[in-house]
Formats: C-alpha cells, sequence, structure tokens
C-alpha cells in the first residue's frame, strides 16, 4: 500500500511540475542579407530552470557563438551575442508561433526573420 502511496504521490508531483518551455524555445533559421551577402543562420534557444539560454551559428561562416543575455517579454525577444559576433538581435514572436521577425545589429541593422524549424 506503501509503494502506490509513493507512486500516486509521485504523479500528482510531476503533473503539477510548470513546463519550462517558452514559445521561444526551440530552433529556427533564416537568411541574413547581409550587404549582398547571403548568410545562413540557426539560432537555438532553451529554457531550464536556470532560465533561458541561446546559440547562434552562421553556417556559413562556420561560426558558433553563445548569447550572454535572453531576454524576452511577451512576444518580444532580445539576445545579446559578444565573442565571436557582438551582435544583437531583437524581434517579435509572430501571431501563429512560427516565425520570429526582427533585425540583427552588427554595426548595421538588418531585417532578419528566423523561421522555426521542425521538432526532431
Amino acid at each position: 500500500m506503501t509503494l502506490r502511496l509513493l507512486c500516486l504521490a509521485l504523479t500528482v508531483a510531476l503533473m503539477a511540475t510548470p513546463t519550462l518551455a517558452g514559445p521561444y524555445d526551440g530552433d529556427w533559421a533564416g537568411v541574413l542579407d547581409a550587404g549582398g551577402r547571403k548568410l545562413r543562420l540557426e539560432l537555438h534557444v532553451r529554457s531550464d530552470a536556470n532560465g533561458q539560454s541561446a546559440v547562434l551559428e552562421s553556417l556559413d561562416q562556420g561560426i558558433t557563438a553563445g548569447a550572454t543575455a535572453v531576454k524576452t517579454e511577451g512576444d518580444q525577444l532580445s539576445i545579446l551575442f559578444l565573442d565571436p559576433v557582438s551582435g544583437e538581435l531583437t524581434g517579435r514572436l509572430s501571431a501563429d508561433g512560427e516565425q520570429i521577425v526582427g533585425r540583427w545589429t552588427q554595426g548595421d541593422s538588418l531585417p532578419l526573420t528566423l523561421t522555426k524549424k521542425p521538432a526532431k
């Protein structure tokens, strides 16, 4: 009987645990038009008990950068990257949650739209 109560208590506790995933969590992809040069970018956003983290990959440049700050408020997003890219991604989540429409700022401010990739 004690084992049954323990299993029931564990099940209830797991069901009551809030999910940590936010609307930006997942993998996103887009193309940045940087002065005529098209750069394929991927953004990976994760949430856990410690907050949110993000990694940006510039596939054509072979560069990967971890975020130093991730801020989300409602449908607004701001991610700051230092070495090796020293840039900021700001944007807004589309109504359907499938795109981040915003800007990449690294000296110049350029439009950037990232589309959510299907979950693996």
